[in-house]
């Protein structure tokens, strides 16, 4: 009786919990209450926002933004467009020529195969928070959002069409204290954009697990290509302009 006794008592000092686990549990019941709290202002778990967001496809599941532009350009034929664009495409992407996958002057059509990207700092674990060794802990995370541009030209009009399925995530977890700081990279992994990164229960409960950040991946997704769309109209203007008046 007395071995096993002693027994279990090794035991115990060996597998005893680390100070982080002790304080996660000693959290646990905190923070699952306010989590609790979050899902009471939402409602209904099952209640999906992906179809009121515009230029997301939720039955495909991926972003689509296309249009057709004639403002301003109702006057220059399709090869010039065609011209204005490609000079756009070459200015805008590095290593043009490793990006343009079609260029056809005679269809007027351009496609591009390029990459957006965004980074930025989130809030660390709360958890965490609570140990002074891992105090200030951050969140570095890199997305690199791959798209395909196609770009088609007529007399007086083009079209732009931009498909996004997928991310590329990269990044490290910093953290700092008086005892112990540095940081941990994070693997980079490719993910598909899917209707569950952008359904609000999700989103709320992403930031109860150390590996995953609230991250509202649609606006970062949409003030990129809503830049570059603007970029793309503004240039294609201006330079018509110029070439309309290019008396040098």
């Amino acid at each position: 009786m007395r071995k096993i006794l002693l027994l279990f008592l090794l035991c115990t000092l060996v597998f005893s919990q680390t100070p982080f686990e002790e304080l996660r549990e000693k959290n646990k019941e905190k923070f699952a209450k306010k989590y609790d709290k979050k899902l009471e202002l939402i409602g209904d778990t099952s209640v999906y926002l992906p179809e009121t967001k515009p230029n997301w496809n939720s039955s495909l599941e991926y972003f689509n933004y296309e249009d057709v532009i004639s403002d301003g350009v109702e006057d220059i034929d399709k090869i010039e467009l065609y011209n204005l664009a490609m000079r756009w495409v070459v200015q805008t992407f590095n290593s043009a020529n490793d990006v343009v996958q079609l260029s056809d002057k005679d269809s007027g059509n351009i496609i591009v195969k390029g990459n957006l990207s965004s980074s930025d700092m989130y809030p660390g674990n709360e958890e965490l928070e609570e140990d002074p060794d891992f105090k200030d802990n951050t969140n570095w995370l890199k997305l690199t959002i791959p798209i395909t541009l196609d770009i088609k030209t007529k007399n007086g009009r083009y079209k732009y069409k931009i498909s996004i399925y997928n991310r590329i995530e990269s990044g490290y977890r910093s953290y700092g204290g008086p005892l112990m700081g540095g940081h941990i990279p994070l693997s980079s992994t490719t993910k598909t954009f899917t209707n569950l990164d952008f359904n609000e229960y999700t989103q709320t409960v992403r930031s109860k697990t150390d590996s995953k950040f609230p991250i509202d991946y649609y606006d970062i997704v949409d003030k990129k290509v809503q830049s570059l769309i603007t970029s793309l109209q503004l240039s294609i203007l201006n330079e018509a302009l110029i070439d309309n008046d290019d008396d040098w």
